[in-house]
């Protein structure tokens, strides 16, 4: 496991580097050694406004978040969005992620956070958004 505070210094680096358009190629690749497979996402995370700690958190989560889920394990994802408050920021985004990663609806997470404008209700069932996020026959 890569050493948290040179990761943290490695965020930190690589945004001031984006707004200098210095080496940040280097520094991703670092840090996409260190953490394997999240150099796609550190620079736009690193082009937000989220904290270097969250983006390292984010990133650390990225591949279990980017997994395939059976229609059980999406229910009981969707449920826990719903009911249960995530322990971090970070967990809350990276349940976002990977319901967005099972997803196939174009709504996305819409589905979750703005359902009135699919469903017509601001309160379907968990079943009813699993349903629709993995609907073959989406509206188009």
């Amino acid at each position: 496991m890569a050493d948290r505070d040179r990761l943290i210094e490695l965020v930190e680096q690589l945004s001031d580097e984006i707004e200098q358009n210095g080496n940040r190629d280097l520094l991703i690749e670092e840090f996409d050694t260190l953490v394997p497979d999240t150099g796609q996402y550190l620079e736009d995370f690193c082009g937000s406004n989220y904290p270097s700690e969250l983006i390292v958190d984010l990133c650390l989560g990225m591949t279990e978040a980017q997994q395939p889920l059976t229609r059980k394990e999406l229910l009981a994802l969707v449920k826990r969005i719903l009911t249960e408050p995530a322990e971090s920021e970070a967990k809350s985004i990276l349940r976002v992620i990977a319901f967005q990663y099972n997803c196939s609806h174009p709504g996305g997470s819409d589905l979750l956070f703005y359902p009135d404008n699919i469903f017509g209700t601001s309160e379907p069932t968990a079943e009813m958004i699993v349903d629709k996020a993995i609907s073959e026959n989406m509206e188009k």
